[in-house]
């Protein structure tokens, strides 16, 4: 027996953005999934390569994981499927990132990591990320024994510089945060950017002063969590349940993800939310909100702009992520913005 080895999974689908969809039972007990996403952020990735990097200090000891990054294919998702490249709604190519982890040191582990490993974690998750992409739903995989087999080659890995675990690299749920090809994007540029786009758009909810420093946002712990909100057809006012949550999150900045079957009234015709001159393939991250075949396609859309345009709609069987971020102190003299703390 070589050593015990837990699959991992980290893509998206059609309405979800990147997130950890398969991770070990013990990672997701301890809630620090999004470890993984983290973890195996590479910009220098390319499809072929096996990479290999170690994590130092994490909550559930160090660990090692071996991953590989390639173009998402029908045939992952179907049994008859082909080798088309699927695509999220705005027509980017969605990567798949898949691999290993061990839960020892990296040197235990270096030389010994053979192509049948590899194929076993992947035909293990191909069930896993079917789920996912039809029914939005993620899983833990469990300790499985990796045999040695002299007939199958040594793959040559690639090692990257450990991931060492600091106080806002562990976070409780999914952080989005896939760069360049695989759209990954870091939460604090996000918030600035949301910031931002709200200011012109004049909600003064969301106005911070412009005597905000920097330093003050980094002695603040950002701990974001995800929650579902479902739509049915007797919501005559879509905006309801966007205004519960806010209300049960009142000091959180609470993001909008998916897409929603409106039943417009009077002909109504929404706008997108935001212009830009980005080209539709940009990984850049903007809170943005489109109008097509009587669906209304959210991407990192915040909750007050929502609730506004959707106030007295219809919407029929549908299902909204929502992204909740909100802020803890890490010492008694920082001071940490949120929403409320912004209308003073």
């Amino acid at each position: 027996m070589l050593t015990q080895a837990w699959s991992f999974l980290v893509t998206r689908n059609q309405s979800i953005d990147y997130k950890t969809v398969v991770a070990p039972d013990f990672i997701s007990q301890a809630k620090i999934r999004s470890l993984l996403i983290k973890a195996s952020e590479d910009d220098s990735s390319e499809e072929g390569k096996v990479l290999i990097r170690s994590i130092q200090g994490s909550e559930v000891g160090d660990l090692t994981i071996v991953f590989r990054v390639a173009k998402a294919k029908r045939r992952y998702i179907e049994e008859s499927g082909n080798d088309d490249i699927l695509k999220d709604p705005f027509g980017r190519e969605i990567d798949v990132i898949d691999g290993l982890v061990f839960r020892e040191k990296s040197d235990k582990v270096f030389d010994k990591i053979r192509q049948i490993h590899l194929n076993q974690a992947r035909k293990e998750l191909k069930e896993q990320y079917s789920k996912f992409w039809n029914e939005d739903k993620i899983s833990d995989s469990h300790a499985m024994d990796l045999r040695e087999d002299v007939s199958s080659p040594i793959i040559q890995l690639e090692e990257l510089k450990p991931f060492l675990i600091t106080t806002n690299s562990q976070l409780s749920e999914i952080v989005p945060n896939r760069k360049s090809a695989r759209n990954k994007v870091r939460l604090f540029p996000v918030i600035v950017i949301a910031i931002a786009i709200i200011l012109l758009l004049g909600f003064s909810g969301y106005i911070i002063g412009t005597s905000l420093k920097l330093t003050e946002l980094q002695n603040c712990r950002y701990v974001t969590q995800v929650e579902y909100i479902n739509f049915e057809n007797k919501n005559k006012d879509a905006s309801k349940p966007l205004q519960k949550l806010l209300d049960k999150h009142p000091k959180a900045w609470i993001f909008l993800e998916g897409n929603l079957n409106v039943k417009l009234s009077n002909n109504q015709i929404f706008e997108p939310a935001t212009k830009t001159n980005k080209q539709p393939n940009s990984s850049e991250r903007q809170p943005t909100i489109t109008q097509d075949d009587g669906k209304l396609y959210m991407k990192h859309h915040p909750i007050n702009t929502a609730i506004a345009l959707l106030r007295d709609q219809t919407v029929t069987n549908s299902k909204l992520e929502a992204t909740i971020v909100e802020t803890q102190q890490q010492d008694a003299s920082s001071r940490c913005i949120t929403p409320e703390a912004s209308r003073s």
